[in-house]
């Protein structure tokens, strides 16, 4: 049987939102909206804006902000790195060893920042709080907004 050409794109908002709030919490968007009132997040896992939230012109322009782009990029280049896995430290090459570990460095400091932003502002407070996310999906849901934020 073929494939239509369809790609679901299984992602939600607040592993975005909280993505982008994580890389440039300064930037006007998150200014005007309130992250713990202004996001709804329904029980399916369907995230959506509060209807009083006009902001969308600033949140695509935030989106595709060039520098936020290559940032996410950088975040991501050790994962992309064919000698990521090996020890670097341990190559001949001791320049591109030091490179690659202050690359891996960032990159546990914004998945650690992603996960205390998530649970701070992401997680339903409510009394069916039964959706516990473990520290592996988190990881993985801060990976795959770094992803696509840079566009790969």
């Amino acid at each position: 049987m073929r494939n239509s050409g369809k790609v679901e794109c299984n992602f939600n908002l607040s592993s975005l939102l909280c993505g982008l709030y994580t890389l440039s919490e300064n930037d006007q968007f998150f200014k005007k909206i309130s992250l713990k009132n202004d996001i709804f997040i329904s029980i399916n896992n369907n995230d959506y804006f509060s209807p009083k939230v006009e902001n969308c012109y600033e949140f695509t322009k935030l989106l595709n902000k060039a520098s936020l782009r290559r940032f996410s990029y950088s975040l991501v280049k050790p994962i992309l790195t064919e000698n990521y896995i090996k020890h670097p430290l341990t190559t001949k090459n001791n320049e591109w060893a030091n490179d690659c570990y202050s690359e891996i460095i960032l990159l546990k400091q914004y998945l650690r920042k992603f996960k205390y932003n998530y649970r701070a502002y992401f997680v339903e407070q409510g009394e069916n709080f039964y959706n516990v996310l473990s520290e592996k999906e988190l990881n993985t849901y801060g990976l795959h907004t770094l992803f696509l934020l840079s566009g790969i």
